[in-house]
Protein backbone atom coordinates (compact mmCIF):
# COMPACT_ATOMS: atom_id res chain seq x y z
CA UNK A 1 0.00 0.00 0.00
CA UNK A 2 1.54 3.26 -1.16
CA UNK A 3 4.74 4.31 0.62
CA UNK A 4 5.02 1.09 2.62
CA UNK A 5 4.66 -1.31 -0.30
CA UNK A 6 2.50 -4.02 1.31
CA UNK A 7 -0.47 -3.87 3.60
CA UNK A 8 -0.40 -2.01 6.89
CA UNK A 9 -0.87 -5.20 8.92
CA UNK A 10 2.63 -6.30 7.88
CA UNK A 11 4.22 -2.93 8.73
CA UNK A 12 7.27 -3.31 10.97
CA UNK A 13 9.57 -0.93 12.83
CA UNK A 14 12.24 -1.21 10.13
CA UNK A 15 9.70 0.07 7.56
CA UNK A 16 9.13 3.24 9.60
CA UNK A 17 12.87 3.68 10.16
CA UNK A 18 13.49 3.29 6.43
CA UNK A 19 10.79 5.87 5.65
CA UNK A 20 12.57 8.32 7.95
CA UNK A 21 16.02 7.41 6.65
CA UNK A 22 14.82 8.02 3.07
CA UNK A 23 13.17 11.27 4.22
CA UNK A 24 10.08 10.53 2.13
CA UNK A 25 8.29 13.85 1.52
CA UNK A 26 4.70 14.64 2.38
CA UNK A 27 2.54 14.93 -0.67
CA UNK A 28 -0.65 13.75 -2.27
CA UNK A 29 -0.32 10.27 -0.72
CA UNK A 30 1.13 10.85 2.75
CA UNK A 31 0.73 13.24 5.67
CA UNK A 32 2.89 13.09 8.81
CA UNK A 33 1.78 13.98 12.32
CA UNK A 34 4.39 13.76 15.06
CA UNK A 35 1.62 13.46 17.65
CA UNK A 36 -2.11 13.69 18.02
CA UNK A 37 -3.17 17.21 17.03
CA UNK A 38 -4.20 19.53 19.87
CA UNK A 39 -5.85 22.92 19.71
CA UNK A 40 -3.20 25.60 19.94
CA UNK A 41 -0.48 22.93 19.57
CA UNK A 42 0.94 23.48 23.06
CA UNK A 43 -0.21 20.50 25.13
CA UNK A 44 -0.58 16.79 24.65
CA UNK A 45 -3.82 15.04 23.83
CA UNK A 46 -5.55 13.34 26.76
CA UNK A 47 -4.48 10.01 25.23
CA UNK A 48 -0.99 10.52 26.67
CA UNK A 49 -2.29 10.49 30.24
CA UNK A 50 -4.59 7.48 29.81
CA UNK A 51 -7.70 9.30 28.56
CA UNK A 52 -9.61 8.99 25.33
CA UNK A 53 -8.52 10.51 22.02
CA UNK A 54 -9.64 14.14 22.14
CA UNK A 55 -12.35 15.53 19.92
CA UNK A 56 -9.97 18.04 18.34
CA UNK A 57 -7.47 15.28 17.41
CA UNK A 58 -10.25 13.05 16.09
CA UNK A 59 -11.67 15.83 13.92
CA UNK A 60 -8.28 16.93 12.58
CA UNK A 61 -7.38 13.37 11.61
CA UNK A 62 -10.84 12.80 10.11
CA UNK A 63 -10.35 15.88 7.92
CA UNK A 64 -7.05 14.51 6.61
CA UNK A 65 -8.59 11.09 5.92
CA UNK A 66 -11.62 12.62 4.18
CA UNK A 67 -9.31 14.75 2.02
CA UNK A 68 -7.40 11.64 0.95
CA UNK A 69 -10.68 9.77 0.36
CA UNK A 70 -11.81 12.56 -1.97
CA UNK A 71 -8.66 12.22 -4.10
CA UNK A 72 -6.55 9.19 -4.91
CA UNK A 73 -6.21 7.97 -1.33
CA UNK A 74 -3.30 8.23 1.04
CA UNK A 75 -1.92 7.54 4.49
CA UNK A 76 -1.91 9.68 7.62
CA UNK A 77 1.18 8.64 9.58
CA UNK A 78 0.82 9.57 13.24
CA UNK A 79 3.99 9.30 15.28
CA UNK A 80 6.49 10.48 12.68
CA UNK A 81 8.18 13.86 13.18
CA UNK A 82 8.75 15.87 10.04
CA UNK A 83 11.47 18.18 8.84
CA UNK A 84 10.93 21.94 8.64
CA UNK A 85 11.84 22.27 4.96
CA UNK A 86 9.31 22.29 2.11
CA UNK A 87 8.02 19.87 1.25
CA UNK A 88 8.18 18.46 4.75
CA UNK A 89 9.83 15.05 4.97
CA UNK A 90 9.75 12.14 7.38
CA UNK A 91 12.40 12.82 10.01
CA UNK A 92 12.22 10.42 12.95
CA UNK A 93 9.75 8.23 14.82
CA UNK A 94 7.87 9.83 17.72
CA UNK A 95 6.60 6.88 19.79
CA UNK A 96 3.05 7.15 21.10
CA UNK A 97 1.62 5.30 24.10
CA UNK A 98 -0.58 2.24 23.55
CA UNK A 99 -0.17 2.55 19.77
CA UNK A 100 -2.22 -0.53 18.80
CA UNK A 101 -5.13 0.59 20.95
CA UNK A 102 -4.69 4.14 19.61
CA UNK A 103 -4.97 2.91 16.01
CA UNK A 104 -8.14 1.00 16.86
CA UNK A 105 -9.68 3.97 18.69
CA UNK A 106 -8.83 6.43 15.93
CA UNK A 107 -10.19 4.13 13.26
CA UNK A 108 -13.48 3.74 15.17
CA UNK A 109 -13.87 7.39 16.14
CA UNK A 110 -13.09 8.61 12.62
CA UNK A 111 -15.48 6.01 11.19
CA UNK A 112 -18.18 7.47 13.46
CA UNK A 113 -17.77 11.04 12.13
CA UNK A 114 -17.21 10.57 8.39
CA UNK A 115 -20.44 10.23 6.44
CA UNK A 116 -20.81 8.31 4.28
CA UNK A 117 -18.58 5.79 6.08
CA UNK A 118 -15.34 4.79 4.38
CA UNK A 119 -15.04 1.07 3.78
CA UNK A 120 -11.25 1.24 4.25
CA UNK A 121 -11.84 2.09 7.93
CA UNK A 122 -13.95 -1.02 8.52
CA UNK A 123 -10.94 -3.35 8.88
Amino acid sequence: MGIFGGNLESLAAHDVLQLCSDQVPEGTEVEYKSDLPVKGGRAQDAWHSGGAVGEYARNAIAEEIAAFANTMGGIVCIGIAETQDHPKRADKPQPLPRVHELARRIRQSVYDVIDPPLSVLER
